[in-house]
């Protein structure tokens, strides 16, 4: 799973999705497009306003499973950069993230590989089914559960 499918796991329970509430909407497949220009370099202290903002996108995607395979992916990126760029000037901001992991988080969408997403015509893949990552830093566990109605696969 790449590092921004990952990213995507860990915003879900921010999104309202945590286990337990079933999927709202069929899956969507976009038509595979080029990549959008990257973001240009931003200054230091703007990495919170792009946080923010690439997080209603993926509320947004996480909620309706309508938005763009290209503006999620994207929004994906983007966070992560941001992320990257908080920790570098923050290194304590990791420790936050770090706190809050243990829990379930619900799996809505994730991106794969590029040779996968040439192969489905998609760079976004939303999940039809409820998937569930359970985490436990403490006793270092990942827990996987993909789950119809409530019974577990």
């Amino acid at each position: 799973m790449s590092s921004a499918a990952i990213l995507a796991v860990l915003l879900t329970p921010a999104l309202g999705f945590r286990a337990g509430r079933a999927p709202t909407a069929a899956p969507h497949r976009a038509a595979l497009a080029p990549r959008l220009a990257p973001r240009p370099a931003a200054a230091t202290t703007d990495y919170a306003e792009r946080i923010d903002a690439d997080r209603v996108v993926l509320r947004r995607a996480a909620e309706t499973k309508q938005e763009e395979s290209d503006t999620v992916v994207d929004a994906l990126l983007g966070l992560e950069q941001a992320c990257k760029e908080r920790q570098r000037a923050d290194a304590t901001s990791g420790d936050a993230v770090a706190a809050s992991l243990t829990g379930a988080w619900r799996l809505v969408f994730t991106t794969g590989t590029v040779t996968r997403q040439k192969k489905t015509g998609a760079r976004v893949n939303y999940f039809p089914v409820k998937a569930v990552q359970t985490f436990d830093l403490e006793a270092s566990r990942i827990t996987n559960g993909v789950f119809l109605g409530d019974w577990a696969a």
